[in-house]
């Protein structure tokens, strides 16, 4: 998985880049193949940081976007945000492939 991260008027410490990877690896439980994925950070020069993660995979992308007083409730907001997307397009999939095997549409059946 390749993993960039992107600081606008704010550096991200690497004790942050070793907590964030934690957690956006631990996001390949819900889509296996997860190419590529982005974290912008953004100071609005207040004490809010607002943190996006954009991911990728074959055709699937999926943008997600926290907002908190400091980097961590920001970025676990996103990764929040993030899984429930993910979550819910690997359902949408399994979905889809029990459908298309069933008798009763027509489809192989077992």
């Amino acid at each position: 998985m390749n993993l960039r991260f992107t600081g606008r008027h704010v550096g991200v410490p690497a004790e942050d880049r070793e907590y964030a990877e934690g957690k956006l690896r631990a996001l390949s439980r819900y889509h296996r193949r997860l190419d590529d994925m982005e974290v912008f950070v953004e100071r609005d020069g207040s004490i809010l940081e607002r943190v996006e993660i954009v991911a990728r995979s074959g055709r699937l992308r999926a943008v997600a976007v926290g907002q908190d007083h400091g980097f961590r409730p920001a970025f676990d907001r996103a990764v929040d945000a993030l899984r429930r997307q993910l979550q819910k397009n690997k359902e949408k999939v399994v979905s889809r492939r029990r459908r298309a095997g069933s008798p009763a549409r027509g489809g192989r059946g077992r």
